[in-house]
């Protein structure tokens, strides 16, 4: 959960309980704990719930609840550095009209390349790079590392990338 206020005198957990309108218990939720240092901006929330299905229910209900319709507060699912720079460039394609539509599920990264297609599952760069050129008439040979895609230039001299020393495509 990004963007949810903070203040010293806080319960997170009250205050993720206030925002589900009732749709949530508090024995529905194990731990809710904030991440990183205490900066300007909110920290990020993490949720653990006690079961998947009430994850699930949280998850796919995320845009009905009451502080993300207001505030600029969002729900999304936690994944790992790899898997949130696909899910990026995917996103990318997306908006250049690439591909039709993406979304996560239970930490997958799922994709349509046309309204009318079957849902993809895509666990790297060569899935991607192999739909892609299936659906598109451009050229993708660019695509040397994780973020290309969306910045238009190599990562591979980036030191901040953890991925930048991969050779993704041959």
């Amino acid at each position: 959960m990004t963007g949810l206020p903070e203040s010293d005198d806080q319960n997170t957990r009250q205050t993720v309980l206030n925002m589900a309108n009732g749709h949530l218990e508090s024995s529905d939720i194990e731990k809710v704990q904030r991440m990183g240092r205490v900066t300007k901006k909110p920290r990020d929330v993490i949720l653990t719930f006690s079961t998947q299905e009430t994850r699930d229910s949280f998850y796919k209900n995320r845009r009905k609840l009451a502080l993300c319709r207001v505030k600029q507060i969002y729900i999304n699912e936690d994944l790992t550095a790899f898997r949130a720079q696909l899910y990026y460039d995917i996103r990318q394609l997306v908006k250049r009209k690439m591909i039709h539509s993406v979304w996560t599920h239970q930490g997958n990264i799922m994709l349509k390349t046309e309204e009318s297609s079957r849902p993809i599952a895509v666990y790297g760069y060569d899935k991607l790079r192999e739909l892609t050129a299936i659906t598109t008439e451009n050229s993708v040979e660019h695509w040397s590392t994780p973020g290309s895609v969306a910045s238009g230039y190599s990562l591979a001299t980036d030191i901040t990338n953890p991925f930048a020393s991969q050779e993704i495509y041959q």
